[in-house]
């Protein structure tokens, strides 16, 4: 009987230590997470923004070109779905 309750006393350290990972482990995964969150709205943030003024007036021609072009890419990265 004394071997089973040793046994049992083990298992449960085991369990709490496991526990303890997993915890450990979801708080370091969310940190990491939020973390690259702010380096890419940093990123963003610093980005040149364009003014669109600066653009070349399209033909209608070359805008329905360009919507196909990136329809057809949006198709290929399955953005469409």
């Amino acid at each position: 009987m004394t071997d089973f309750c040793g046994l049992c006393a083990r298992v449960e350290t085991l369990e709490a230590a496991v526990q303890k990972h997993i915890v450990e482990t979801s708080a370091n995964v969310l940190a990491l997470a939020s973390r690259i969150e702010a380096l890419e709205l940093a990123k963003r943030q610093s980005s040149k923004t364009l003014d669109l003024s600066d653009l070349p007036q399209w033909t209608p021609e070359q805008m329905q070109k360009l919507q196909g072009l990136l329809g057809t890419y949006r198709n290929h990265l399955g953005l469409n779905d």
